[in-house]
């Protein structure tokens, strides 16, 4: 008898740590208000940003009514990448007890009804996958990327 019950107690723990790790925070601070206000500001096709924390990403979310011109996606990259700062990171990091280097950031911008990402930028605070505070390891956020191969599956919650 005993050993079932600790087999479940067992199995419980480890489901509860498990999805304790990937818990979702969304994301406000005085910065981020302002943050998301100015990315509103872009375009009437915009509909909603959403800023959020999932270990050790921060990920911003831009919602839009329509495909947008290259114009309004390089508008949306540079004031994305003028506020990932490793300040306001930090400041991120803080307000979700999170006592750590964000080390990966996301934009990703649906252009429609669905909840598929038509486009997605990502940026790193480290150069590789070593997790160490060496300068010539620290990118800091200063260069970003495009994914090359979205799939509806890539973004599954």
């Amino acid at each position: 008898m005993k050993k079932p019950v600790l087999c479940i107690l067992l199995i419980l723990s480890l489901l509860m740590t498990a999805t304790g790790c990937s818990i979702e925070h969304n994301v406000s601070t005085n910065s981020s208000r302002a943050f998301k206000k100015d990315l509103m500001g872009i375009s009437d096709a915009i509909k909603s940003v959403e800023i959020s924390f999932r270990r050790p990403a921060v990920i911003y979310k831009v919602n839009m009514i329509k495909e947008p011109m290259q114009e309004t996606l390089d508008t949306i990259l540079e004031k994305v990448k003028s506020f990932t700062t490793v300040e306001n990171m930090d400041e991120i990091a803080r307000k979700v007890g999170w006592k750590q280097r964000v080390s990966q950031i996301y934009l990703r911008i649906n252009t429609d009804k669905d909840d598929f990402i038509e486009h997605e930028y990502f940026s790193r605070y480290y150069k590789t996958a070593v997790v160490e505070d060496r300068e010539d390891n620290i990118d800091a956020y200063q260069t970003w990327k495009k994914s090359s191969t979205l799939k509806e599956t890539d973004f599954e919650n």
